[in-house]
């Protein structure tokens, strides 16, 4: 997304959408950023909790890792100034 913003904002500039301007804010696309990745680990924790033959202990084991990685993110966000660094998109 953040390699693309000059793109997304080009195509909204020429329709006219009173968003195009957004995509100039350094602030918005850096929380955009943060979204996209907390949606892509939210979806890769869909997946693995979904399947015919996955076992509870299973399913158990990635939940709570997930929530483990959540905990992470938010103590490195809090240690590093809102910084997302540990998250795998944002770097």
């Amino acid at each position: 997304m953040y390699e693309l913003k000059n793109e997304i904002f080009i195509v909204l500039k020429e329709e006219n959408y009173a968003l195009a301007t957004t995509f100039e804010d350094e602030v918005f696309l850096t929380q955009l950023t943060y979204l996209r990745d907390m949606f892509a680990e939210l979806n890769q924790l869909n997946i693995s909790l979904q399947g015919k033959d996955t076992l509870l202990l299973q399913l158990h084991d990635n939940f709570t890792a997930f929530k483990r990685k959540l905990q992470l993110w938010k103590t490195d966000l809090l240690m590093n100034n809102k910084q997302c660094d540990s998250l795998p998109l944002c770097v």
